[in-house]
């Protein structure tokens, strides 16, 4: 028998395999989605992947490029237990929410006279009257009780607008009695409310019906370049589940494991793209999957597994790589970014000898908590940006705690008049979205698996099994890999800084191939960027100047053009 025909008999005894197991794989194509104008101007694909007893489902984007000779990413975001929609919607992938909208600060009277609450509920009338509609948000997002009971209403169908103005918001002001809390009136500009952007707190007007957010399409998406294949993971993120409870645990090298097994299974399935070059993409607490991943598959490939998975790199965002490291450095980084003062700096310096974790000395200990009374209003995700409040319930305190992807601070958008504003908007949306029946009808979602779905899963996360304390190591046998990595890092993350990056490849003992210096988009510095080499191993470092955490989410241009160049091998 020949090698060739050897080779389709394989492929055919994976493929019935497969085929066999307890459920079978199954994928569609997305035409259109609820909330976008017409067909998807790219081909989507969902589907779920069977891997032991859990269902793993995808999104399956084809490069707009040559998809058949495109590299192929495999893309799993963060948390642990982020949906891959939220890098689909707000990273590297295609359509993002269509906030159209005009935010307007509220001043708040101590006592709001019946004057003064005849004369808002007027305006508001008349800006209704005009086709637009009127939603009030939380500039801080904290209104607590509050929020939840004007939610109340709306789901029962009683939150008219009389009713917040002369009941609900004379309750509020008494609450806000310090004034700490801000509200914003967001008056949305579209003359048809199906199609308006919807806040996150949406008040059952006379006429309410329901909206849903609509999607615009987003020019700087990786898919231009490469096939992005989007992963819920693990079992609990997304839309991925399992059918026994035993199933439903996680860890670090469960996932990475998990991980490996789909990404075979779904080449078996595609098996178009078999031969395509593979890279692996994260975010955040991915950060130390990817790298074990990726030992995983050469492990595999070495081992004679099939398919072979034709592994060729990383792409790594703000990775979480040891927590530690992180930790001590966020001290070095608040110094730097003048967060704090020298004598502050030096002070825990000479106490924790370096150590500002757990330190047992007393010294020590009082400095690193003058430092962290100083800056505990400061958003760790952007510096830049202000200091939003959780969205959902704060997870457990834990190493990783500040690295979940749901307590995130929110990223800043410019509103019609300038002015910046959390931006609480874009996350509650999705949440929003993704539970309309028809967005998961369109999607293939199979009905009954999942409850509500949320951008990341907090219970998912405090349960999480984080079993891997050190990603460092993966990293250095990595370096004998032959493999070409991507590193990137915005500079105003203080939740994993630039310092605890560049420390970690620092300390894989690398050559420098490429001396520190900026990189351009447009004729303007994006960032600054380092080489580094070992044979055949190739790591590019790059800073995103002016973004935070998950750099993608604020300065996409910068990010398509940095990843387009290094996945082409041009230099940055």
């Amino acid at each position: 028998m020949s090698s060739k025909s050897s080779s389709v008999c394989l492929y055919l005894l994976l493929l019935l395999l497969v085929s066999g197991t307890r459920t079978a794989v199954s994928h569609w194509i997305v035409k259109t989605l609820p909330g976008f104008p017409g067909e998807l101007p790219f081909k989507l694909e969902t589907g779920y992947i069977s891997v032991g007893e859990g269902e793993f489902f995808y999104y399956f984007v084809e490069s707009e490029g040559n998809p058949r000779a495109d590299p192929l990413l495999l893309y799993i975001n963060g948390g642990p237990g982020c949906s891959a929609l939220n890098g689909f919607l707000y990273q590297i992938a295609s359509p993002r929410s269509d906030p159209r909208q005009t935010l307007i600060p509220l001043k708040l009277p101590k006592n709001p006279s019946p004057a003064w609450l005849g004369a808002v509920m007027a305006e508001t009338r008349r800006v209704r009257e005009e086709g637009n509609w009127v939603c009030l948000e939380d500039a801080n997002v904290k209104v607590g009780e509050f929020v939840g009971r004007a939610k109340e209403e709306v789901s029962k169908g009683r939150g008219e607008l009389e009713r917040f103005w002369t009941e609900l918001l004379p309750e509020f002001v008494s609450w806000n009695r310090w004034e700490r809390w801000k509200l914003v009136v967001s008056v949305h500009t579209s003359t048809d409310k199906d199609s308006s952007y919807e806040g996150p707190l949406k008040f059952n007007i006379a006429d309410y019906t329901g909206g849903l957010p609509t999607l615009i399409y987003e020019p700087n998406t990786w898919t231009k370049t490469a096939n992005v294949l989007f992963l819920d993971a693990p079992v609990g993120g997304g839309f991925s589940y399992a059918t026994i409870s035993e199933a439903w645990s996680a860890s670090d090298t469960k996932v990475a494991a998990q991980a490996y097994e789909f990404l075979r299974n779904w080449l078996i399935e595609h098996s178009d793209f078999m031969n395509n070059p593979v890279y692996l993409g994260s975010d955040s607490y991915q950060g130390v999957v990817t790298p074990i991943l990726a030992q995983d598959i050469i492990n595999g490939n070495e081992a004679g597994i099939e398919p072979q998975v034709n592994i060729k790199g990383l792409s790594l965002g703000c990775p979480h790589t040891n927590s530690v490291l992180e930790d001590n450095t966020r001290v070095i980084f608040a110094h730097r970014m003048g967060l704090i003062s020298d004598a502050m700096y030096k002070s825990a310096k000479t106490s924790c000898n370096g150590n500002y974790i757990d330190s047992t000395n007393a010294n020590c200990t009082e400095a690193v908590a003058s430092i962290s009374q100083c800056i505990e209003q400061v958003n760790e995700a952007d510096i830049l940006g202000p200091n939003c409040a959780f969205i959902s319930p704060k997870p457990k305190e834990g190493a990783q705690g500040f690295l979940n992807e749901n307590s995130r601070d929110f990223i800043l958008p410019w509103s019609r008049n300038g002015d910046f504003w959390c931006k609480n908007f874009d996350y509650i949306l999705f949440d929003i979205w993704i539970n309309y029946k028809s967005v998961q009808g369109a999607l293939h979602v199979r009905p009954g698996t999942v409850k509500e779905v949320f951008r990341c899963n907090i219970t998912l996360t405090s349960e999480y099994s984080y079993n891997v304390k050190d990603a460092i190591p993966y990293h250095k046998n990595l370096t004998n890999s032959g493999l070409q990595i991507l590193v990137f890092s915005g500079d105003h993350d203080m939740s994993v800084t630039h310092i605890a990056v560049e420390q970690w490849i620092n300390s894989l003992d690398l050559t420098i191939d490429t001396e520190w210096r900026p990189w351009f988009v447009d004729g303007q510095v994006a960032g600054y960027t380092r080489k580094y080499t070992n044979s055949g191993y190739r790591l590019t470092y790059a800073t995103i100047k002016g973004a935070g955490h998950s750099p993608t989410e604020y300065k996409r241009k910068e990010c398509y053009d940095m990843f387009h160049r290094w996945i082409h091998y041009y230099p940055l």
